[in-house]
């Protein structure tokens, strides 16, 4: 249920008195505003991805979901929006350690178009490196967002999808 102006319904303003599909949509906007659309999701394993390859994410479990966006059977990588909106995407991608390479992570919506989120050319062999990205992006519904993943240490890494969350800004 999205946001809607009640003011496009009844300008209380004029004096007169406001039909009772006012009070709806106010009680609706409230309820919204109380509970926006949003998805967490996860993996609970690693995926490998070969050296130089943008490899799209999956998520095969979820914190929470509130719009019916993603599914742990169907197309695990995406978060599918149901109500369209202004997002706050965003994702928590862990590599596994190794010495050489960058990493770096990106959104890729409706499988075409791609938003940059964040990248690491300062790796350490002994440490895993972790990479969290946020972005506002316009979505209408049935757009779908991806996380997708690229390394280049020059061999095959481990990498996990810790997070991977959507969240309707503005209905």
């Amino acid at each position: 249920m999205p946001f809607s102006d009640p003011n496009l319904t009844h300008n209380p303003a004029t004096g007169t008195v406001a039909p009772a599909s006012w009070g709806d949509i106010v009680r609706d906007d409230l309820v919204f505003l109380n509970d926006r659309p949003t998805c967490s999701a996860f993996n609970n394993t690693t995926q490998t991805i070969a050296t130089g390859s943008t490899t799209v994410l999956t998520a095969n479990s979820e914190r929470w979901d509130n719009d019916a966006m993603h599914s742990t059977v169907t197309n695990t990588s995406r978060i599918t929006i149901v109500t369209e909106g202004r997002y706050l995407v965003g994702s928590t991608v862990q590599f596994d350690a190794h010495a050489t390479g960058v990493r770096g992570v990106d959104f890729l919506v409706n499988g075409a178009t791609a938003y940059p989120a964040s990248g690491s050319t300062k790796v350490d062999s002994g440490v895993a490196e972790v990479l969290t990205s946020l972005r506002f992006i316009d979505l209408n519904a049935t757009d779908y967002v991806e996380t997708r993943a690229v390394q280049t240490s020059g061999t095959n890494l481990g990498v996990t999808l810790q997070d991977f969350t959507a969240l309707n800004l503005t209905g």
